[in-house]
């Protein structure tokens, strides 16, 4: 299990949504669920890039891009 060390707080933009006063744990917690999402994300492509059929690797695709996404937005977040 891997954790993402690049996650500290930042400068909120107007309209997103921050989660200032979270405790160490908390924090490494949703570190864990980003380095999760991550993970998911990798392999999602590594199943697109070994799929023949066209719709099942846009599939993967999408899933892929879904799972980077949730994993930014989790980040920025905080």
């Amino acid at each position: 299990m891997s954790s993402y060390s690049g996650i500290s707080p930042s400068n909120p933009q107007e309209g997103e949504i921050r989660m200032p006063n979270l405790s160490h744990s908390e924090l490494n917690n949703i570190r864990e669920v980003v380095s999760c999402h991550q993970n998911v994300a990798n392999k999602l492509n590594s199943y697109a890039g070994q799929c023949q059929d066209q719709n099942i690797r846009r599939m993967f695709g999408q899933a892929a891009q879904e799972a980077h996404k949730s994993a930014q937005q989790l980040i920025q977040m905080i």
